[in-house]
């Protein structure tokens, strides 16, 4: 930068609540898009839930061919908090209500990847969007093992 631009960028204002305001416009911009091509395209949804404070949080990425990009895009698509348990009828009504407050049609789901019980969420799914296909993840399950292998094997892994 030159050295005159410096009382230019004085002038920008950078509270805090400028900051996050323009933080929250981004957010709403990109998922304001992602929403808009989902409407139209299948994708591919990847669930994680996970406890946050006190409650349960669902947050959802997809996978999708962008049109507008002409590329796949992987995104974060949203982070709500489940009311009451993290069961699978709970995390079904929460995408659900998502998907139609956006009006995303749930049969626009090609696959989709979790890792809770596969007879709760999967199940609705299936009622809804017959030919899904489903992935199992357990990749948790290895980081739960790794928290608890003792100091010793884990030097004998390295």
């Amino acid at each position: 930068m030159k050295k005159d631009s410096e009382p230019v960028l004085k002038c920008i204002p950078i509270s805090e609540k400028t900051v996050q305001r323009r933080i929250d416009e981004m957010a709403s911009d990109v998922e304001k898009t992602s929403v808009s091509e989902l409407q139209y395209c299948k994708f591919s949804i990847q669930l994680a839930e996970s406890a946050f404070g006190c409650s349960n949080i669902l947050m959802a990425y997809v996978r999708y061919y962008s049109q507008s990009l002409k590329c796949i895009v992987d995104q974060f698509l949203f982070a709500n908090y489940l009311k009451g348990d993290a069961k699978g009828e709970t995390i079904f009504r929460c995408l659900e209500d998502y998907l139609n407050e956006q009006n995303v049609p749930l049969v626009n789901i090609t696959a989709v990847a979790t890792s809770g019980a596969r007879f709760g969420f999967v199940t609705l799914l299936k009622e809804v969007v017959l030919d899904v296909r489903t992935v199992h993840c357990v990749l948790h399950r290895h980081h739960l093992v790794a928290m608890n292998l003792s100091a010793c094997c884990l030097k004998s892994v390295y």
